[in-house]
């Protein structure tokens, strides 16, 4: 009866990954459920967002172009009034050249559009500021920009004022997280983006993503998610930073969020954080993730191994109590301390 208790495998398997969470911690990966070490272990798929999550997210405004009589001057104050009630990457860079106090409470009626924009009255005059979808959605007659860059058009009282160029950079590990994950055997990597056709195509060519998809509103990331990406894969992961990606966070099998620069409802929504921001901690997350499942199934074949040893040699009489004890107490001891060295794995 004592050989046969399950002790040492009820106890060493929650220790496992109880121990495997506190190794993500060490590394500046808080996991929100033991689970997802499993999901990470099965992940052959990662779909990543690109501003601040695959770039920086520091936003600088390179360029401005205005038509219809409009100045800099008189475009770039518009444009950071309104922007003064956004937190988003884009909306900061504008505030940053416009260069001075802003009083928000100028602001009227602002209404935001998740992945296109926001629209506001400012001293009487109804403002628009966007993406090329946020003006051709409020019917504003506007040339398009093919330059490269993130573009960011702005209407005043229905007239086309003038465009932002915004250029960002990727982030420094970046490229090296690319091809690491790539040396793991995940090849099926994809980059969805609310930018355009040739920002999207600079930045898959560079990491080299063959798989992207521009122009995404997050009901599109959604759509593409669940129905070109999830049935052809294993396990997904989904990489994000901004309230846009909180729904394909929340889809995805397990969603990966920034802890400093991501939003409070991408953290809420995602499975897994990355406290640095280090897109590169998503292999020290696989690392680890094979290390906790390697230590659960020594513990399991342990236990199994030494309980039927000593159960054989019981059956013949050669066991004693003492023996017994050891097989089911000392087991469980040793799977103990066997868990623990979990915290001790080195990050790659």
């Amino acid at each position: 009866m004592v050989i046969s208790c399950p002790c040492a495998l009820v106890i060493s398997i929650p220790l496992g990954y109880f121990g495997g969470i506190g190794a993500f911690a060490k590394e500046g990966i808080l996991l929100k459920g033991a689970n997802f070490i499993d999901v990470l272990n099965s992940v052959d798929t990662v779909v990543f967002d690109k501003t601040g999550t695959l770039t920086k997210g520091n936003f600088e405004v390179t360029k401005i172009n205005t038509f219809n009589g409009y100045t800099i001057d008189s475009i770039i104050e518009t444009a950071a009034i309104i922007e003064s009630h956004s937190n988003h990457p884009i909306s900061e860079s504008i505030r940053r050249k416009y260069n001075k106090s802003i009083n928000e409470n100028i602001v009227k009626n602002f209404i935001y559009f998740p992945g296109m924009g926001a629209i506001g009255d400012i001293y009487n005059k109804k403002v628009i500021i966007g993406n090329d979808k946020l003006l051709t959605k409020e019917n504003i007659d506007f040339n398009k920009s093919d330059e490269l860059g993130t573009i960011v058009y702005i209407a005043i009282n229905g007239v086309y004022a003038g465009n932002f160029i915004i250029e960002d950079e990727l982030k420094i590990d970046t490229k090296k997280a690319i091809i690491n994950l790539k040396n793991q055997g995940i090849e099926k990597l994809y980059l969805l983006t609310g930018d355009n056709e040739n920002i999207a195509k600079k930045i898959a060519d560079q990491l080299n993503i063959k798989n992207y998809y521009s122009n995404l509103l997050p009901e599109d990331k959604l759509n593409i998610l669940e129905n070109e990406i999830i049935p052809k894969s294993n396990k997904v992961a989904f990489i994000g930073d901004g309230i846009n990606d909180a729904i394909s966070l929340a889809r995805a099998d397990i969603g990966i969020s920034m802890g400093k620069k991501g939003s409070e409802l991408a953290i809420e929504a995602s499975d897994m954080v990355l406290l640095s921001d280090s897109i590169d901690k998503i292999n020290t997350a696989k690392y680890l993730a094979r290390k906790t499942r390697r230590v659960i199934i020594e513990n399991i074949a342990l236990a199994f191994i030494v309980k039927l040893i000593f159960f054989i040699l019981g059956i013949f009489g050669i066991a004693n109590i003492w023996e017994a004890i050891f097989a089911d107490v000392g087991v469980a001891l040793i799977a103990i301390i066997n868990s623990t060295k979990i915290l001790k794995i080195k990050s790659r």
